[in-house]
């Protein structure tokens, strides 16, 4: 509700390690980026400023095992 009401910009650490393994029931990662995806937000790499797609695969390749990468999140 806050994110929908509010719109904030939202910086944060995209650590899929932390949610459970891609494909695995209760994928919290993929969940995660399908409710940011759906609520309307874009994602953009802190370090590039580059836009990233809402794909839960291809961002999960980007971050080294055991790791984070840091991504903006607006609307």
């Amino acid at each position: 509700w806050v994110l929908q009401q509010f719109r904030p910009v939202i910086l944060m650490e995209l650590s899929p390690y932390l949610h459970g393994g891609l494909g695995q029931k209760g994928d919290e990662f993929a969940l995660l980026i399908s409710l940011l995806r759906d609520l309307g937000y874009s994602i953009r790499s802190v370090d590039t400023a580059k836009p990233l797609p809402f794909d839960p695969l291809y961002l999960a390749q980007l971050v080294p095992d055991g790791s984070g990468i840091n991504v903006l999140l607006s609307m």
